[in-house]
This record gives C-alpha cells, structure tokens and sequence, in this order.
C-alpha cells in the first residue's frame, strides 16, 4: 500500500470567470494549478448588478465592438446575456476539469463584482482572477485594484494574452510575507525549475545576509537559484527588470515597505507576466 501524499496547504482555489476573451487562459491557469496541488477548484460568475441597473436606463446604449454602431440595452436582454454567458463558462469548466480530473463546483450570483469575490475570497486559499473583465481597456480594471489591496488570500492575476509560467521572479526583502514568497513558490514550482529572487534593500551588508539566508533554504529544496539586488527599486524598473529575463510569473509579498499597494498597482500597468501576490 503506497503512503499518502502529504496535503498541500492550497486546498481550494476560487476561479473568477467572466465572458471576457481571457477566460480560457484564467481557467486554464486554474485546472493546472488545481490538478498539480490536487486542490478542490470552485468557479464563480458574478451577474454585475452595476451592468443590470444600467440597462434599466432609458438612454443605455451599447457600442458594438467591430462596427462601432449603437443599439438600445434592455434589463432582459442583458440578463439573456449574463445567463448565457454563465451557461457557457459553466459547461468550459466541467470540461476542463473532467479532462484533468480536478474536483470542482460552479456557481453563479450576482450584486457588486469586487464585494461579491472578496466574500467568497474568504475561505479560499488561492485566488486567480484576470486583470480586466468585462472590458477589453489596458488599464488596471476596478475588481483587479481592490483584489491587490484587499483580497483576503494569495491571489494570481493574469495579464491580457499571459500565461502561468516559468522562469519565476520572486522579491523578497528578509520580512515573514517574503518567506511565504519562497515557500509557495517552492509549493508551486519547486521541482526541476531555478529561481531568480530580487533582494530588495537598500543596505549591501544587509543584502548579502539577505542573499545568504535565501540561498541556504532554497538549498534545502534542492532549488537552484540566481540573485539580483535592485537599488532605488520603482514598478518601470522592476518590470523592466522582469522583461530582460523573460519572466513568466512575478511573485511578490504584500505589504512589503519596498511594494506599496500604488507601486504594485503600477507595476501591473508595466508589466506583461503573470502576478502572484502573497499575504
């Protein structure tokens, strides 16, 4: 009788999905990371009620996406929507999870979308969310700012057109929530991959102890790692930093003196990676 695999500390991993052209590569990211940590995946769609009360406006127009023409929104025909939408992204996540084998449930509600994720962000463990939803804009959308300053777990945030990837880039500055850097980073990815981990600080005697003790615990791992010290660090930097060396995933500790919430807000407008936030 072979022994039980030990239990991962990432049991349940809330999936927000959304009609949005980066679904597919939301959910992917999470069948993966539900089928390798053996976790239990729940997908959630949020009816937006913002979007039901607008179209109740007499003047609500929506602006096709090709032809740029405009037709009158209606409150049933956007629930027609909403409830399709669902239906769609409901049947893509049995498939995939079948196809893996990943335990999972879905579940439809609707009210305010960041209230809605940060409630049912409570018990999860993982949360993995796109950066826009609804709309196709560049910028940071409104349920992506209030996940990096509030949501109440570790959170993935996949840029438009990223992947869950390796090479890893990891910031860590010496502080508990950096430690936990490292440790899912080894939970996630710790087999076969090498780490690059960028000290923050802005002392060399400290950075070399810093150095010392990350390259120690990740030997422990049997991880292979490589080092950057990034001095005067700002979200252009850091990004620019990540780009060079092919990033495909950022892990960065909240609340770190060295990335407050504005910093990490504009550094998800600079970068293209996938953004794993720990707390």
């Amino acid at each position: 009788m072979s022994e039980a695999k030990p239990k991962s500390s990432i049991g349940r991993i809330l999936v927000a999905l959304d009609a949005s052209p980066s679904c597919l590569t939301t959910l992917e990211a999470a069948i993966e990371l539900a089928s390798r940590l053996e976790a239990e995946l729940e997908g959630i769609y949020i009816e937006d009620i913002n979007l039901l009360r607008l179209a109740e406006l007499p003047f609500a127009r929506e602006v096709r996406q090709f032809s740029a023409s405009l037709r009158v929104l209606d409150s049933p025909q956007v629930e027609g929507q909403l409830r399709a939408h669902a239906h769609w992204v409901q049947r893509l996540l049995g498939q995939l999870a079948g196809r893996s084998h990943v335990r999972y449930s879905f579940r439809t509600v609707r009210g305010m979308v960041p209230d809605e994720l940060l409630l049912d962000a409570t018990d999860a463990d993982l949360l993995i969310l796109g950066r826009a939803g609804w709309s196709a804009r560049r910028h940071v959308g409104s349920t992506a700012r209030t996940m990096v300053r509030e949501a109440p777990c570790q959170t993935l945030i996949l840029q438009p057109g990223a992947r869950l990837r390796t090479p890893l880039l990891i910031a860590y500055d010496g502080s508990p929530v950096s430690q936990r850097t490292l440790e899912i980073a080894a939970l996630l990815w710790g087999e076969g991959v090498s780490f690059s981990v960028l000290i923050l600080t802005d002392d060399l005697q400290k950075a070399q102890s810093l150095q010392a003790h990350v390259q120690e615990w990740l030997g422990q791992q049997s991880i292979q790692v490589v080092f950057h010290w990034l001095i005067g660090i700002n979200a252009a930097a850091l990004a620019r930093l990540a780009r060079l060396q092919g990033c495909g995933t950022l892990i960065l500790p909240v609340g770190s003196e060295w990335l407050p919430d504005e910093l990490l807000l504009e550094l998800f407008e600079e970068s293209q990676c996938a953004i794993l936030l720990v707390r």
